[in-house]
């Protein structure tokens, strides 16, 4: 999600804040990265696939309008997506309200299945390997199911770290540009050693804390992230990383439900004749 800047008059929002052009940006937490870092390469990628769904929802319109709902719904559960990654639950930072305030309805994975079950219900059995076709609408939505894979495999990578600095070695090398600064503070500090140990340790155990009665909530996300090797300290909500898992499949079978209702064939795998 795009930030703006007030125009001079006061009246309009400018698209363009120029805070960008270091190349680096900001999470909804504040902390500013690079551009090219985990977080950011994620959020492209799902960006990237909300288009993909935007677009294919154009070839749906006019031939399944609850198809089209189901669509929109899920273009919006993206943008959710989005703020779920770019709000790391990450000791290190202490947006714990912006956290709880962007994090991921486990129950948005659900209503997938229940829509998938619904449409699959129409299909025919998946007798063969299908091709990418049947008509410009699930083609389409092939396209949009590829994106969400890439978009999967980014948000994954992402999982796998436990803190913001970890989610790209890259950006703490690049961010040691202001160690200095951090240098004299920690000398500064030092001193207060025991005392910055013990008051850390409190809030270390709040954290925890509060992190449990999360990840309770969550239910079987966590056991499905597990799963897929995602640490229960991930910077990333496993909610997020289940939705995107099985927006895939979702994707896969929406696509063979336009061909069906278009009447348009699937082209099948047809193995290749040796010479």
């Amino acid at each position: 999600i795009r930030r703006a800047s007030m125009s001079d008059d006061g009246k309009r929002f400018r698209i363009y804040t120029r805070t960008g052009d270091s190349g680096t940006s900001s999470l909804y937490t504040g902390q500013r990265l690079p551009k090219d870092c985990s977080f950011f390469e994620a959020l492209g990628d799902v960006d990237e696939l909300n288009s993909a769904v935007g677009m294919a929802r154009e070839f749906v319109l006019g031939i399944s309008d609850t198809l089209a709902d189901q669509l929109a719904e899920i273009q919006s559960r993206l943008l959710d997506v989005g703020s779920a990654v770019a709000t790391p639950s990450d000791p290190t930072n202490s947006a714990g309200m912006k956290v709880k305030r962007t994090r991921f309805d486990p129950a948005h994975s659900t209503s997938l299945e229940v829509n998938m079950d619904e449409l699959d219900k129409e299909l025919p059995p998946l007798r063969n390997f299908i091709l990418p076709s049947g008509g410009k609408a699930a083609s389409a939505l092939h396209v949009a199911r590829t994106v969400c894979r890439r978009a999967e495999r980014s948000v994954v990578a992402l999982a796998r770290s436990t803190t913001s600095e970890d989610s790209d070695a890259s950006t703490t090398s690049r961010m040691n540009t202001h160690s200095s600064s951090g240098e004299a503070q920690t000398a500064a500090t030092e001193g207060n050693a025991p005392a910055l140990s013990a008051r850390g340790s409190g809030e270390e155990a709040a954290q925890a804390g509060n992190k449990e009665e999360e990840r309770s909530q969550a239910g079987g996300a966590d056991v499905e992230a597990a799963r897929m090797g995602i640490p229960p300290n991930s910077v990333v909500d496993p909610a997020v990383v289940v939705y995107i898992n099985r927006l895939s499949d979702y994707l896969f079978t929406a696509a063979r439900y336009m061909a069906h209702t278009e009447g348009k064939p699937e082209v099948t795998y047809q193995k290749g004749v040796s010479a």
